[in-house]
């Protein structure tokens, strides 16, 4: 998580992952994200709101498994991560 600096961009309810052309894309593109991916839940919890998104990111520590419920150009899909 040095690598990448999560800035969240909110509207309405959108969670949009940047595209490749910015810095933190490219990093997010290596783990299976596409620019535009709508973020909707991490490990189940919606991240509808910064503080919602700020708790699950604090929490990210302590887990082994990750699990991202993203929409993609309409269609849900999930992303899971083991963490070492």
């Amino acid at each position: 998580m040095t690598q990448v600096r999560l800035v969240p961009y909110f509207e309405g309810t959108n969670r949009r992952i940047p595209d490749r052309r910015s810095p933190a894309g490219h990093h997010f593109e290596k783990l299976g994200f596409q620019g535009g991916d709508v973020l909707q839940q991490v490990n189940g919890l919606d991240v509808s709101t910064p503080d919602k998104m700020y708790t699950i990111f604090q929490n990210l520590k302590d887990e082994k498994k990750v699990t991202v419920s993203i929409l993609r150009q309409g269609q849900k899909s999930t992303l899971t991560y083991e963490i070492r």
